[in-house]
């Protein structure tokens, strides 16, 4: 943005012919030295020349100035912004400016304690182009929070900063709407330039509608920051006495300015905390515009700041009635239905807590599942408030997988009260091999090598995992390969989820199993019962349910090549509950060589599987 006035130009036109025939142009540092010293020179052409030459030489490169810096420029030029030639003045202005860029040059003024100097000068200065370079000087400094309270010290009326900023300049402008943001940061300075009698909203609104969008932000910005202060009743009432509400409800008429309707909206949400700015958009019949940003805008940001306005309308009786009258039940309901930010969410819940005040809300909330889609939120709300460990979606998904399979494999002459009873002794058997095999299957990778090289396989699959995650901390059901530890930790997990009785055990060198409790009956035949689930009959759709649910890791067919252990179960209905508390292990489970075998406790193969090879 440098475009400047009709004045300005003829000026430039001026300064370039006084200058034209005294041209030196810098390549190197001992240049750039010589051209310091030479802004000692009492010759006005001479200073002049070094001057404009330093300035084309700091503009090139960030680099250039930090070299200027270091060869002490900063002294030297201070003192020829205050020189009797405009011109002169108008380049040293220029070139100060250009090493602003510099973070040292910022430093070494503020402690310098030079803030107090430009303000006093820019004060008295009637020339526009020291105007602009002062103000962009000022700006810059204002930036650090420590030159931020030193100019606050110096402009504790602001008045001068209310003036530029309605400069025919657009440079000066932008720069002294940056400083009126900046320094609204300060608590004193806000409040000094609050209660200015200078401050003028309606010569604010103007820069609204600004050619140049950075002038449109900074304004915005300014007047969010003065609104902000809700308490100030001063404000608030020069706020409304000015129109200020129609200005940004026309403001948010105009699609070229899509982009600043956010910041438009946020204005009109702190405006809204003053109730009678509520009444005002009401009685004007502005709700529905607002409510257009929840009904038809993708913009989170629209969306969220147009909820928070309807928050303070919802505050008031007569605010709620006019909200549901324009069916805002429906545009809530569906706001909690979508897949939307957390903070989306909360904004939501709490209008709907100020709508339910209303009765005929209140009985449309109650007719719909609205209340428990509001409890199933409530985790995802705790969670962004409090944090939490992330659940783990691979591990979620295998437990409902497990159970689909125990659904299509059991045995349907069961009753249905006793079948859905999970610590059925009946089960535990089946299960318990079924289980095996599910593991194995989700454990074995992709290596036709087999097991035989599981530990080399694990090494690169976790190293793999954790590259991707950029952590160490690994969700369970995202392993594809696992040894004794890995496949022991998914069996337990997952059986306690379907209340096997089972025990996760640590060896010694990172070998692990898994112990579980097979209640031993008289009176029954193991083959008839575990075999009426699992016979020739039901091996195909087996294989197609366990294909499917289970396709996306490899599939591998484990052949049982030991005897079935002699487990005799009951089929007594009325005492297949057990106490699974009171219960021994009698049992491992295999998980490695031959997924789904039961090896009796305290037998030599259980000693060979619980010690590392």
């Amino acid at each position: 943005m440098q475009q400047t006035s009709d004045s300005k130009d003829e000026r430039a036109t001026e300064s370039s012919k006084y200058i034209n025939s005294f041209h030196s142009s810098i390549s190197d540092a001992k240049d750039a030295e010589t051209a310091i010293l030479l802004l000692q020179s009492e010759n006005k052409f001479a200073l002049l020349t070094a001057i404009q030459s330093l300035s084309k030489y700091a503009n090139k490169s960030k680099d250039n100035a930090k070299i200027l810096f270091h060869l002490g420029i900063v002294n030297n030029v201070l003192p020829v912004i205050e020189h009797e030639d405009i011109f002169v003045r108008r380049f040293a202005g220029k070139l100060l400016t250009e090493m602003t860029v510099v973070p040292d040059v910022i430093n070494d003024l503020i402690e310098s304690n030079y803030i107090g100097h430009f303000t006093k000068l820019l004060m008295r200065e009637e020339d526009i182009f020291m105007q602009e370079y002062l103000s962009a000087v000022l700006a810059k400094l204002s930036e650090d929070p420590y030159g931020n309270a030193l100019l606050a010290n110096h402009c504790l009326n602001a008045s001068i900063l209310f003036e530029r900023f309605q400069s025919p300049d657009p440079d000066i402008k932008k720069h002294n709407l940056e400083i009126l943001h900046n320094l609204m940061h300060d608590p004193i300075a806000a409040h000094e330039i609050s209660k200015s009698k200078k401050f003028n909203f309606s010569a604010l609104y103007q820069h609204f509608e600004s050619s140049y969008p950075e002038i449109q932000h900074l304004a915005l910005d300014v007047a969010a920051d003065l609104i902000s202060r809700n308490r100030d009743e001063d404000i608030q009432s020069l706020f409304h006495e000015t129109n200020g509400v129609k200005m940004l409800l026309d403001f948010l008429k105009n699609d070229e300015w899509n982009d600043l309707h956010a910041k438009a909206l946020n204005i009109l949400r702190f405006a809204a905390e003053n109730p009678v700015v509520v009444d005002e958009l009401i009685e004007s019949g502005s709700i529905p515009q607002i409510l257009y940003y929840i009904k038809h805008m993708e913009n989170p940001k629209l969306f969220i700041e147009a909820l928070r306005i309807l928050v303070h309308v919802a505050n008031t009786f007569k605010g709620r009635k006019i909200l549901y009258s324009h069916e805002i039940i429906e545009c809530l309901i569906d706001a909690l239905r979508q897949p939307i930010q957390s903070d989306i969410v909360e904004v939501t819940c709490y209008i709907i807590g100020k709508m339910t005040l209303f009765d005929h809300a209140a009985r449309e909330f109650a007719s719909t599942e609205t209340i428990k889609t509001i409890l199933g939120d409530i985790n995802a709300w705790l969670e962004s408030k409090f944090g939490r460990l992330q659940c783990d979606p691979h591990f979620s998904e295998y437990v409902e997988l497990f159970k689909r399979m125990l659904l299509a494999k059991e045995s349907k002459d069961v009753p249905a009260t006793e079948r859905n009873i999970d610590r059925n002794i009946q089960y535990v058997l089946s299960r318990a091999k079924m289980l095996a095999v599910f593991v194995a299957r989700q454990m074995s990778g992709v290596d036709s090598a087999g097991i035989r090289y599981i530990d080399q396989q694990l090494e690169v699959h976790l190293k793999q995992i954790k590259k991707c995650l950029e952590t160490n901390m690994i969700p369970l059901g995202q392993l594809r390969v696992g040894s004794y530890l890995e496949r022991a930790m998914l069996f337990k997990a997952i059986a306690d989820r379907i209340c096997l009785p089972t025990a996760f055990v640590r060896g010694e060198y990172g070998v692990s199993w898994i112990e579980i409790a097979i209640p031993e009956m008289e009176n029954s035949n193991e083959g008839g019962l575990f075999d009426a689930r699992v016979d020739e009959n039901n091996e195909d759709y087996e294989k197609r349910i366990m294909t499917e649910l289970l396709g996306k890791s490899n599939v591998f067919t484990y052949q049982n090549e030991h005897e079935k252990e002699k487990i005799f179960l009951s089929r007594n209905y009325q005492s297949t509950i057990y106490p699974t508390k009171l219960m021994k292990p009698n049992f491992i489970v295999d998980l490695m060589d031959t997924p789904g075998d039961l090896i009796p406790i305290g037998s030599p193969r259980s000693k060979i599987y619980t010690i590392l090879y």
